[in-house]
């Protein structure tokens, strides 16, 4: 039996779709804000999450674990290919960016060859990926052309 070449990937171009604009994140924000009532500022202050940019990662958060699943791979399966612990896959997928660690993303990104989709979201939240140590050189030059 012969097996059909994996499709590539890295080719494809990035879907501006999967990625949201600044008014998608300001009315999901206010989504939050409707959906948590009173309870939303003071839920915000303790837990010291920026809201904006835990939405505006959700995007690479989701797009990395629906590339994981696509190739039937568990959480278990991507972390010992790429020798980390398997809680900071899950911290990734989960949007957690408090403790993320930029090297282990970069590895992630790259084992599930989303380099193309990457960039496509460092465009359109260059200050996010700037704090994420994900706008490198690469990435500057192509927003200068």
């Amino acid at each position: 039996m012969r097996r059909s070449k994996k499709p590539d990937r890295e080719k494809q171009p990035y879907d501006p779709s999967q990625i949201l604009t600044g008014q998608e994140v300001s009315e999901a924000k206010k989504g939050l804000k409707k959906l948590f009532g009173a309870s939303y500022g003071p839920v915000v202050k303790k837990s010291k999450v920026n809201v904006e940019r835990m939405i505006r990662f959700m995007s690479v958060s989701s797009r990395l674990k629906r590339e994981r699943e696509s190739r039937g791979l568990t959480i278990k399966d991507a972390a010992v290919k790429l020798k980390v612990p398997q809680y900071r896959l899950t911290e990734i997928e989960n949007g957690n960016v408090r403790h993320l660690k930029p090297d282990v993303l970069k590895r992630y990104i790259s084992f599930l060859d989303l380099n193309e989709w990457l960039k496509g979201w460092v465009e359109v939240n260059p200050a996010l990926a700037k704090e994420l140590k994900l706008d490198d050189e690469e990435n500057r030059d192509r927003r200068r052309r």
